[in-house]
């Protein structure tokens, strides 16, 4: 989830928050970045090397680095998506992945 709620309402952009927070700063860390987001830093990692970032990630001298206006412009086009939602970012899909759980399974051994 993300911990701060960017609207577009107010004629204030993601790009303006974003240089607010960190100023003189073009990239963010990959630490700075999951924090801003309300993300764990592992999550960037596992979104850039499986290429499934809804941002771009990029390597610099072998750290992980967000461009601040790509992550602005992912964080309005959510925006202008969904502007009534207070969830901007969700690492959840809705649908339960795995083996279903025992329900009430009778061992062929006990008697009824």
């Amino acid at each position: 989830m993300i911990n701060r709620q960017i609207n577009t309402s107010t004629s204030v952009q993601a790009i303006e928050i974003l240089k607010e927070e960190f100023p003189k700063k073009y990239f963010l860390r990959a630490s700075e970045a999951a924090n801003f987001l309300g993300l764990e830093k592992a999550t960037l990692y596992n979104w850039k090397l499986l290429n499934k970032s809804p941002f771009p990630i990029q390597r610099l001298n072998g750290a992980l680095v967000i461009p601040i206006v790509g992550l602005a412009k992912y964080l309005d086009s959510l925006n202008d998506e969904d502007s009534n939602s207070n969830n901007l970012i969700s690492t959840q899909s809705g649908k339960r992945r795995g083996r279903k759980p025992n329900q009430h399974k009778t061992n062929k051994f006990d008697k009824e």
